[in-house]
């Protein structure tokens, strides 16, 4: 008869039986042929908040014995790593399900195990977790667009109607920032609500910035420009002519609308701004793929 594990002392005890019913679903999800090794990743994958509760009891119980030796006193906890004490509380429903499936016992297809594997990882997590990740991903969806166009244009609806009919052309989305909130905050270099702006300029693929010549100073439109920079999203300025170069613009790609279209002139030429934005981010990978490498080869050294 299979014989389960009984730790000893309390703490641990407590999580034995918090974790009975989540070992009986890793139970269920489990496949002929399964590992050992198996078994525990699904249970971290599924129950990532329970793995997380045994790690800190186990800190804390070896801080405690630490001080009890300290003390000249035996300890007390001597609790196993939290590795292998879901080793000795799994060994039982390991050895049952194994033996199930090899008499011939039915188990879950891909599909159904998919769902139930998804539906225990958001369910592992603490109440706050979970509210927390849904928000963020709903967030960022909501956020995301190719392009986050800034301008400082108070009067020119119709280039910025352009501009829009003509990269959505090109089946990208697009993101027109708010005038009112920049000109309400004109005299501001830093908005109020400036975590929310930098949110959806991080989700967004690129960055094109639209300047006026006879307002070269306008806090906001600027700064956002900067900080476009500083994490490295691809930039490009449009042009409405060619008076209205101001010189620290040069340092970044420029555009033009030529023929119903916008084409952007970088160091390879001119090209469509959509190719120009797969290539600058097809680049951009590449490199960072290249630093990881290196960082890699160094860490093995």
């Amino acid at each position: 008869m299979l014989q389960n594990y009984k730790p000893e002392n309390k703490e641990l005890a407590d999580l034995a039986k918090k974790y009975k019913e989540p070992l009986r679903q890793v139970e269920k999800l489990m496949i002929p042929g399964f590992s050992n090794e198996d078994f525990y990743l699904m249970f971290k994958t599924c129950y990532a908040q329970f793995w997380k509760d045994l790690e800190n009891v186990y800190h804390h119980c070896k801080n405690s014995d630490r001080l009890w030796v300290e003390k000249g006193k035996d300890p007390v906890y001597n609790c196993p790593e939290p590795q292998e004490f879901l080793e000795r509380l799994s060994r039982m429903y390991i050895e049952r399900t194994r033996e199930r499936l090899e008499q011939g016992g039915e188990y879950l297809s891909d599909d159904d195990r998919k769902g139930i594997i998804a539906e225990l990882s958001l369910a592992g997590k603490s109440e706050i977790e979970r509210k927390k990740s849904k928000r963020k991903q709903d967030i960022y969806e909501y956020l995301a667009s190719d392009v986050f166009v800034s301008h400082n244009l108070e009067d020119d609806d119709a280039l910025l109607s352009q501009l829009s009919q003509i990269l959505k052309g090109d089946g990208l989305t697009v993101y027109i920032h708010n005038r009112s909130s920049l000109y309400s905050l004109r005299k501001n270099a830093i908005p109020k609500n400036y975590k929310k702006i930098i949110s959806r300029v991080k989700a967004c693929r690129s960055f094109l910035f639209i300047p006026r010549q006879d307002d070269p100073s306008n806090g906001v439109a600027y700064w956002l420009l900067g900080v476009c920079t500083a994490i490295h999203k691809p930039i490009v300025i449009l042009s409405k002519d060619s008076t209205d170069k101001q010189p620290f613009l040069a340092l970044y790609n420029w555009a033009y609308i030529e023929n119903g279209s916008l084409v952007v002139k970088d160091k390879d030429g001119c090209k469509p701004f959509k190719g120009f934005l797969d290539d600058f981010i097809s680049a951009q990978n590449r490199f960072k793929k290249q630093l990881q490498q290196k960082h890699n080869a160094v860490r093995i050294r």
